[in-house]
């Protein structure tokens, strides 16, 4: 709707969030916008970890969950320090995959959160 009123009123669009839809982020390295990144987090803060896991080598390996196997030790881990999870799972796109596995964009991606 806001891209839209731009296009109306002849405007500037700023677009500002920590977590882009996985659609604004791939025009954005595309250079159809302007990315602008915050290299360091508020109070210096260390950045999560990230650890990627190919679904397709877990299904060989048999595992038919949605969850990965390293997704499950982890939670397993933290279930078992009697601490909480929270998986958020972002369903505001598609995943687009060329025939050899090459991922173009990284939508359908599951945070998780110790608390």
């Amino acid at each position: 709707m806001a891209s839209k009123r731009v296009d109306l009123e002849n405007a500037l669009l700023v677009l500002g969030t920590a977590t882009p839809s996985m659609e604004t982020y791939y025009k954005a390295l595309k250079g159809e916008f302007v990315l602008l990144e915050l290299m360091e987090r508020v109070s210096h803060k260390e950045m999560p970890k990230v650890q990627l896991v190919d679904m397709r080598e877990e299904l060989k390996l048999g595992n038919k969950s949605i969850f990965s196997g390293p997704l499950l030790e982890e939670m397993e881990i933290a279930l078992n320090n009697n601490k909480q999870i929270i998986l958020f799972l972002n369903r505001r796109g598609f995943l687009l995959l060329s025939p050899v596995g090459n991922v173009d964009m990284w939508l359908n991606v599951i945070i998780v959160i110790y608390l």
